[in-house]
């Protein structure tokens, strides 16, 4: 049974539309915290962010290419229907979800953010 298998998600069927933001954090894990960071991100994490219900689809994905000398590469991609759902996140939600994310992993986990439109 993967980690996945027991978890209750929102309905992942909302197609991805011309014009969707997408919100992407990549992370480098050290292999010390990669078991409990994982199960952190689909236990705690993902839930609460789409809980937002600034999102209307994510997708949480293991980079394959990725030198994992430290540790594995992952990234979670939280998909807003328009610009101003994810000005919501970003204003009210953002600040105080990444500072528990730092407070419980410290330097365990690096991560950057980046910010995509979908084009096609």
């Amino acid at each position: 049974m993967s980690l996945r298998d027991d978890l209750q998600y929102p309905s992942q069927d909302v197609g991805t539309q011309e014009g969707h933001i997408i919100y992407n954090t990549t992370y480098q894990v050290l292999h010390a915290a990669h078991n409990d960071w994982l199960r952190w991100m689909q236990d705690v994490q993902i839930p609460e962010v789409v809980g937002t219900g600034c999102f209307v689809k994510h997708q949480l994905v293991r980079l394959l290419e990725a030198d994992e000398t430290e540790g594995p590469v992952y990234a979670i991609q939280y998909y807003a229907a328009c610009r101003q759902d994810y000005d919501r996140y970003m204003a009210l939600y953002d600040a105080r979800l990444k500072r528990q994310g730092q407070q419980l992993w410290g330097n365990a986990v690096f991560g950057f953010s980046s910010l995509m439109q979908v084009m096609v």
